[in-house]
């Protein structure tokens, strides 16, 4: 009776090695679908990650340059204030001088006399000329101030596009980071599945070998078990 039982027992481990096999081969194919749909998600992410950083390096150099020029600007306007303020002081100068020079009755009347007032009306002409320039100066000194800060806005601005362009790169990073690391670990899993596939495949084969040989070295003793059985 002994016997039936270990060949039983033998015949029932090569039926679960066989159906543990083919659970595997299941698991295994679905799980290389998944490996490979991971791994074309990685590509696409690894993808759209370059072209980030490449976006990402392209709006440095453009916010570097906008800086640039802004500097400059900031210095141009500068020299022109300068240019402005000096301008307003020869052009006050030149006032009161003129003013000095009314005062002066010799002045007036040698230039009436001599030169019919030329010179005077020469002197009123440039002082209104002065003072057009003096005022278009100001309005283009507030026009420039006015782009000075509109550019410090749009730089603040392309600041902040910068870092928050920095936060999702290095975002990006560590996802795909993460998605390697879930990659490895799942072919690691699916090479686990593959040996013990593998074993599976061996354990069916031996058990069933192993019972068909004792099924035929034991078979006088089963036919008489059998036999009893029956009567």
């Amino acid at each position: 009776m002994s016997k039936v039982i270990t060949l039983l027992f033998i015949i029932l481990l090569a039926l679960a090695s066989a159906v543990g096999y083919l659970l595997l081969t299941k698991m295994i194919a679905d799980g290389e679908g998944r490996i490979a749909e991971g791994h074309e998600l990685l590509d696409k992410g690894q993808l759209a990650l370059d072209a980030g950083k490449a976006e990402l390096q392209s709006g440095k150099v453009e916010l570097q340059q906008g800086k640039v020029e802004l500097q400059r600007g900031k210095v141009e306007l500068h020299i022109g204030k300068a240019k402005l303020q000096s301008g307003k002081e020869r052009l006050s100068e030149g006032k009161e001088e003129y003013e000095q020079a009314k005062r002066n009755l010799f002045l007036v009347w040698g230039d009436k006399l001599l030169n019919a007032g030329k010179s005077f009306r020469e002197a009123r002409r440039l002082i209104a000329e002065g003072d057009k320039q003096i005022t278009e100066g100001e309005k283009r000194i507030t026009e420039g101030d006015k782009q000075i800060a509109e550019g410090d806005k749009q730089i603040a601005e392309g600041d902040k596009r910068i870092a928050e362009g920095q936060d999702a790169v290095d975002d990006g990073e560590i996802q795909l980071e993460a998605g390697t690391f879930k990659l490895d670990q799942g072919s690691e899993q699916l090479r686990l599945a593959r040996r013990a596939r593998t074993a599976c495949a061996i354990g069916a084969a031996f058990f069933a070998f192993l019972s068909i040989v004792l099924g035929f070295c034991w078979r006088r003793a089963l036919a008489r078990i059998f036999m009893h059985t029956k009567a």
